[in-house]
């Protein structure tokens, strides 16, 4: 997992990639935690192929309010297979979720 703010902005990206498991799931957690400032967050997820369940209780979390997190959360990038799993738990409602070009962050 990679995280990094984009120069003088107000977004926070971070980066997930492979299958994920309890170890991204901790690590999203930590990221999350230090989010003040930020208007923004935006998860990456052009390299995750599957998510697992703890990584769709963080979301929820996310999705529900309880991160503590007072900008938005976007989603960007999601495979079909990821898209599809969010559209099953009912997230894709609660984030901004979209398909863009990577840019060079």
């Amino acid at each position: 997992m990679k995280s990094f703010v984009l120069n003088n902005s107000s977004s926070k990206i971070i980066q997930l990639s492979g299958r994920t498991d309890g170890h991204e799931e901790r690590e999203l957690g930590k990221e999350l935690e230090d989010v003040s400032g930020f208007n923004e967050i935006i998860l990456d997820f052009s390299s995750v192929a599957y998510l697992s369940g703890g990584l769709l209780n963080v979301l929820r979390d996310l999705a529900e309010g309880r991160s503590g997190i007072n900008g938005k959360v976007k989603i960007i990038n999601p495979c079909e297979t990821v898209r599809k799993t969010l559209e099953t738990d009912r997230m894709l409602q609660a984030f901004e979720v979209r398909n863009i070009f990577p840019t060079a962050w």
